[in-house]
């Protein structure tokens, strides 16, 4: 969603958000290896390199986010089409 949303992407975002994604690999590092995690040895390696996690995990934030970009869009044209810049003007 934050990706979608924001409109900023300038040089101190776009590393953030790489550093934010990145972290759920540093975690999933952490708990497989690290024998001092509560979670050690619970397979995260092996949940993420499974094809259908990704699918289900791009499935999921398909149907998170399509009812907000489908309200977004009806709002910018139905309800407020005034506040639309438009294009040649």
């Amino acid at each position: 969603m934050i990706f979608a949303e924001t409109r900023d992407y300038n040089v101190y975002n776009v590393p953030l958000y790489l550093l934010s994604f990145g972290m759920l690999f540093l975690v999933v590092l952490m708990n497989d290896v690290l024998p001092t995690s509560v979670y050690q040895g619970n397979q995260w390696s092996m949940i993420l390199a499974s094809p259908l996690t990704w699918l289900m995990i791009i499935i999921q934030c398909f149907i998170l986010y399509a009812p907000r970009y489908i309200i977004k869009n009806v709002s910018h044209v139905v309800w407020h089409p005034e506040f639309i810049k438009i294009k040649g003007a």
